[in-house]
């Protein structure tokens, strides 16, 4: 891929956190007067470069959710390089804007550091919730399972050897250019096991084939299939699901989502098929145990989704109907890990902004 390609692309998904009504063509507003519109039309799920998914939502409410988008960036900017401060992120509040939850901040410290930072009550209005997140638990430890069944082709949300779980074929762009039909998991089961990174990868005791690239700081991993692979190819079906797995939720699509606490599901091995609400998204550093990545924030999506030890890597997703009238799953992340009632997973519109990976069919 050139330079030039690099560049559309990012500058592409860069739109969908500053001004989708534009550059998503999709972004017709309806209203009274062009200076202060009734409705927005904002993207929710996009495939490749093609919105697939809208929602018409208040323009006060998507106003004030801008707002909140970009007072995130200065507080990571002002607080990221601060001791002690593990997260800066974006909650929700019960009041709302024309029936919809609106969000607000919330800055994480770490309990038992000294931060003689002052840290702000409101900024621009918008209240600050300062929290001490729990340390959350690397879902990829416990070796009594749901789903023991062997795939050919391999699905999203099945076993894999290792305790953990697939999330979903991707297609990624290597560095001579090739595009590969990969299967993604979570990068913590290899990273945090020190093993290489040509490692075999098997399920059920099948060979699927091998590891082609890890993003600890994402904490994903994918899986290229090798000529001696024992199936056939990865599928965008997700077992125990009837929709396919396509596209991904922007991060207009996750404040849409949780603005009116849409229903969202998770696929794992463990657990198999459960659900919950989107409750917000951190920019924190990938891992709070031993298991180190890097040194970046990254945006980690909040889950109510029940989950367990085994699900790591699964698929958390939101079901949507495209224009043919399929019934189809976006995805919000690949699972990361969680705690008593809340599960988080890097969010898939940052996988595929920052990496040359597609997400769809």
């Amino acid at each position: 891929m050139s330079d030039s390609d690099h560049s559309s692309r990012r500058r592409f998904l860069q739109g969908t956190t500053v001004a989708a009504s534009s550059l998503f063509g999709v972004g017709q507003v309806y209203g009274k007067n062009i200076g202060q519109p009734d409705e927005i039309d904002i993207p929710v799920v996009v495939s490749g470069d093609k919105v697939v998914e809208t929602a018409t939502v208040p323009f006060k409410w998507w106003q004030h959710e801008q707002r909140v988008i970009r007072l995130q960036e200065q507080l990571v900017d002002r607080l990221g390089d601060t001791p002690g401060i593990v997260s800066v992120g974006v909650g929700t509040q019960s009041s709302t804007i024309g029936g919809k939850k609106v969000s607000h901040l919330r800055v994480g410290r770490d309990s038992e550091a000294d931060i003689s930072t002052n840290m702000p009550t409101r900024v621009d209005g918008i209240p600050v919730e300062v929290h001490s997140p729990e340390k959350t638990e690397l879902h990829s430890c416990d070796d009594s399972w749901d789903d023991t069944n062997t795939y050919d082709p391999v699905e999203g949300g099945v076993r894999l050897d290792g305790s953990h779980s697939s999330c979903c074929a991707v297609r990624y762009t290597n560095d001579d250019g090739e595009i590969l039909n990969c299967l993604m998991t979570d990068g913590h089961s290899y990273d945090c096991s020190f093993e290489s990174i040509d490692d075999t990868v098997e399920q059920e005791g099948q060979k699927i084939g091998e590891i082609e690239e890890i993003r600890p700081a994402q904490d994903w991993a994918i899986i290229r299939l090798t000529n001696d692979a024992d199936i056939s190819f990865f599928s965008n079906n997700i077992a125990g699901s009837s929709p396919k797995a396509s596209g991904y939720v922007s991060q207009h699509g996750l404040h849409q989502l949780k603005s009116n606490d849409t229903k969202v599901f998770n696929r794992g091995a463990k657990t198999t098929l459960t659900n919950g609400t989107i409750t917000g998204y951190d920019k924190q550093l990938p891992y709070t145990s031993g298991c180190e990545g890097s040194n970046d924030y990254e945006n980690y999506v909040r889950l109510t989704t029940c989950t367990f030890g085994g699900d790591s890597g699964s698929i958390h997703y939101h079901e949507y109907t495209n224009y043919r009238g399929d019934k189809r799953a976006a995805v919000i992340a690949p699972h990361k890990g969680g705690g008593d009632d809340y599960s988080v997973g890097c969010a898939a519109y940052r996988i595929r902004e920052s990496n040359d990976i597609e997400f769809g069919e």
